[in-house]
């Protein structure tokens, strides 16, 4: 196992980890933000929709639950939190409220 592992200079390994550790954080900085405003994102689109009429203003309410979600994330990670990350925890309350929608008529 030695001579497998003794090719790799010690500070390309150290920087390898890091790399490794640095990705691992962020992938779960992302994971742990989409769960926690799963809620909030549901409370948020429920707003938009009561607080927006008319058809065809779908961009806008998405617009306006986005905006309030970056709101919301604290500083420190928004720079791992993604539009796409945004963009489906909105989708997915948009999805779970239709749904809600649904099952009640």
């Amino acid at each position: 196992m030695e001579a497998v592992l003794s090719f790799i200079p010690v500070p390309v390994a150290v920087i390898l980890m890091a790399a490794g550790f640095i990705s691992l954080a962020v992938g779960g900085i992302r994971l742990g933000y989409k769960a926690t405003v799963k809620d909030l994102a549901l409370e948020l689109v429920e707003k938009a929709e009561l607080s927006i009429m008319g058809s065809g203003q779908g961009a806008k309410k998405k617009k306006q639950v986005f905006a309030a979600l970056r709101a919301k994330c604290p500083a420190a990670i928004r720079w791992a939190i993604t539009d796409e990350v945004l963009d489906a925890v909105i989708e997915h309350a948009f999805d779970v409220m239709t749904a809600a929608l649904g099952k009640k008529s």
